[in-house]
């Protein structure tokens, strides 16, 4: 994957989370970075809201309108 798609993909995922942790009292954040010669791996954990929690989340579905 290009780097500058990569950078991008993971700024969304990150901004994302601030967004959704913001709304949670005393939410957390974590990001994970792992990685060896063959390559890596990226983590992005937070907390998530009730409402988030019951409306799930679904690939190609986004609460953000269109």
């Amino acid at each position: 994957m290009d780097l500058i798609d990569l950078t991008h993909i993971l700024g969304i995922l990150i901004d994302n989370a601030i967004e959704e942790v913001l709304l949670v009292p005393d939410g957390i954040i974590e990001v994970r970075i792992t990685g060896n010669a063959c390559g890596c791996s990226y983590t992005i954990r937070n907390s998530v809201t009730p409402r988030t929690i019951q409306q799930g989340i679904h690939a190609g579905i986004s609460t953000k309108g269109e």
